[in-house]
């Protein structure tokens, strides 16, 4: 347990002597390590991660195989309906709150925000009480799908198709008809804009089919900043419930950015306590107002209706936006846990040599600059 810590530190190492301004380029997938104790993690990696381990261990096996005994018979083609529904919620409900128990999550506070959106909606906008057929949320950590899953919506995810083969929550999001999207297929992700507007027709009109949570941003963050908002959840031009879910830990930060999941999920359980709030909004959905006064916001009313929900996160829970990308993601993963992989060094390289040569390029337009301005202006 003790080696398990101090590899964690060894692991990390670099993530504590980033300097500020890649702190700040890179602020929303940045490791803050700054909280970090050791004192707290041997305590933990010796009294709760190995049970809390075991628990998880033998939770995920019960419930898998519960969750395989409820769906005997069932046509994975439709969505599971009647007691084997109640059942498939009971159950799910029941393992996904103990594992984030596991994690140290002892307590979710769910908060209902209300506020004005006739800035953006249009004076006298009143949200219809209705279930929305689609639920946007940011995302900070694997924790959240455990989180909604423990709550009263049990919605559908759109996740990485990794996800799909994770115990447990594969089985069980197969079963409530999850989408499993392969990110690199530019192909499947056209595909899927259809299959979420066949979907939000389909929440919207029967009750058997669960809403579909979609998380927005795209990537995994640390809910300081809000990140571009893909298009998907838009695309049908239906009701949405805007969700924020934000973590809060005195030892070690839950959002999953880049540390190595298995390293991040062991120092999960190795701290004692962690503070969830979801907050709720109301239900927004598209009206003309928006659709007349927020043109610039984008060229088609998927975009414009993305970029106002984009705005109501970032003044009601005053946060910046910040337009980095999974791309970046993996960029500060590579600089901080394979600083010495060739695919580093060539990027690297590469930055710097076409650094160079615009310097000199540079420098020797304004050596020649006073001799023939029209022949510098050509070779520029």
């Amino acid at each position: 347990c003790i080696w398990f810590v101090e590899y964690c530190y060894k692991t990390t190492r670099r993530c504590s002597t980033v300097s500020r301004e890649f702190r700040s380029k890179y602020k929303p997938f940045t490791p803050d390590v700054s909280k970090w104790n050791r004192a707290i993690f041997y305590f933990g990696a010796i009294f709760l991660m190995p049970w809390r381990l075991l628990g998880w261990i033998v939770g995920t096996t019960t419930y898998t195989l519960t969750v395989n005994l409820i769906l005997i018979g069932h046509d994975m083609r439709i969505p599971v309906s009647g007691c084997k529904k109640c059942l498939l919620k009971i159950v799910g409900n029941f393992w996904t709150r103990m594992g984030c128990w596991y994690c140290g999550i002892w307590w979710i506070n769910r908060k209902q925000v209300k506020t004005d959106l006739s800035k953006w909606m249009g004076n006298g906008y009143v949200p219809p009480r209705i279930r929305a057929p689609i639920i946007c949320s940011n995302h900070t950590s694997y924790l959240d799908i455990l989180c909604f899953m423990a709550s009263s919506h049990f919605p559908s995810f759109i996740a990485k198709k990794a996800v799909e083969k994770y115990p447990g929550i594969g089985t069980l999001g197969k079963s409530i008809k999850c989408y499993f999207l392969e990110r690199a297929s530019k192909e499947e992700r056209n595909k899927i804009l259809d299959e979420i507007k066949e979907r939000a027709e389909l929440a919207s009109k029967y009750k058997d089919w669960p809403p579909l949570c979609v998380f927005v941003e795209g990537t995994t963050s640390n809910a300081q900043t809000v990140l571009e908002f893909k298009r998907g959840a838009f695309y049908p031009q239906k009701p949405i419930l805007p969700i924020f879910m934000k973590y809060t830990a005195p030892f070690f930060d839950p959002a999953y950015d880049v540390l190595p999941i298995k390293l991040h999920m062991l120092l999960m359980m190795c701290q004692p306590i962690v503070f969830l709030t979801v907050n709720e909004l109301p239900i927004v959905e598209p009206t003309p107002y928006m659709m007349e006064n927020y043109t610039h916001l984008g060229e088609s009313p998927d975009l414009i209706y993305a970029n106002v929900v984009r705005d109501i996160y970032s003044e009601v829970f005053n946060l910046p936006k910040s337009e980095l990308t999974f791309a970046d993601k993996k960029e500060v993963y590579r600089k901080l846990f394979k600083p010495g992989t060739v695919e580093t060094q060539q990027r690297e390289g590469y930055d710097s040599d076409r650094k160079q040569i615009y310097v000199e390029l540079q420098e020797s337009i304004n050596m020649s600059s006073s001799q023939n301005p029209q022949k510098d202006k050509e070779k520029a």
